[in-house]
């Protein structure tokens, strides 16, 4: 009974004492305490909105941490925007036809300061003395391979591929074209608005070209040519010609066809000029030069621009 009686007094006391000290007791032994088998890592801000002052790491348990992935799967990181084709710059290339029958005017054409392609005719009178100047000068050189016009009176020249023959002899007079342009990394049409057209010829043209590792440039005597259709067949490096620059011997004339040329490669990217062993074609290229520079044109050979 005395036992009883002294935890009946000491009962109200005890009550007094505990509520009192509970909150010290509680937050002492909370902030010594430590769970097992929990680590700090880090935690976004943006899933952790309730971390207040500390939104780079806070220790979580397997509940929290689950909530917190669900959370970041929502959150989707910026879209990164490509960077556009524009930020390339235009490229065109400029071919010169008809190489070999004048030894003066293609001097002339060798002092334009950017990469040109020249096109050899096959069979020409000082086709050695221009291949020298285009060795000296670093020039690319390709065939200007005579075709078919749809005119029967209009003569291509010497080295015509004709639209009717069997594979094999279309085969022997390019090998022959070919030999007369040493050096020749690729070719283009030369007339040939008959050629261009004919399927026969095309195929059997393109087959071969894939054989001898060649490219074709379509000069475009004709919007009905198939060489394009038939280059993508027997998968032949191909691109095809936007201006010619010099189809009017008029200065000015050329200077608007440069500058066609020239908006041409800003809106697509590349373009391909065509001009001719001509007088004054040199220097009106030349005094064109600024405005492509400006715009930030970059001049590459043919073969280039080719796909």
């Amino acid at each position: 009974m005395a036992i009883k009686t002294q935890v009946r007094l000491f009962l109200p006391y005890l009550k007094k004492t505990w509520f009192f000290y509970f909150p010290f007791i509680a937050l002492i032994l909370f902030s010594n305490y430590r769970l097992p088998n929990i680590r700090v890592i880090p935690v976004p801000l943006q899933v952790a909105p309730f971390m207040g002052m500390m939104p780079n790491s806070v220790p979580i348990n397997k509940t929290l941490r689950k909530l917190l992935y669900l959370e970041a799967q929502q959150v989707k990181p910026p879209v990164k925007i490509p960077v556009v084709s524009i930020l390339k710059k235009a490229r065109v290339a400029i071919i010169i036809d008809d190489v070999g029958y004048d030894r003066t005017i293609i001097q002339e054409i060798a002092k334009i300061p950017i990469p040109l392609t020249w096109a050899f005719l096959p069979y020409t009178p000082y086709e050695k003395e221009c291949l020298q100047v285009a060795k000296a000068n670093g020039i690319k050189i390709i065939l200007h391979l005579p075709l078919e016009s749809l005119h029967p009176l209009i003569n291509p020249g010497p080295g015509v591929i004709k639209h009717n023959w069997s594979e094999a002899e279309i085969g022997q007079q390019l090998d022959r074209d070919l030999d007369t342009v040493p050096g020749a990394i690729g070719m283009n049409n030369h007339m040939g608005s008959l050629g261009t057209q004919d399927p026969h010829l095309m195929a059997c043209l393109m087959k071969i070209i894939r054989q001898k590792k060649l490219f074709f440039i379509d000069s475009m005597t004709t919007a009905k040519s198939v060489a394009g259709k038939y280059a993508l067949e027997y998968q032949v490096p191909f691109a095809k010609r936007r201006v010619f620059i010099d189809n009017s011997s008029d200065e000015n004339s050329k200077k608007a066809a440069l500058r066609e040329l020239l908006g041409i490669a800003l809106k697509e990217g590349t373009a391909i000029g065509i001009a001719h062993v001509k007088a004054g074609n040199a220097t009106v290229i030349i005094e064109m030069l600024p405005e492509f520079i400006k715009a930030g044109v970059e001049f590459v050979p043919v073969s280039d621009l080719v796909r």
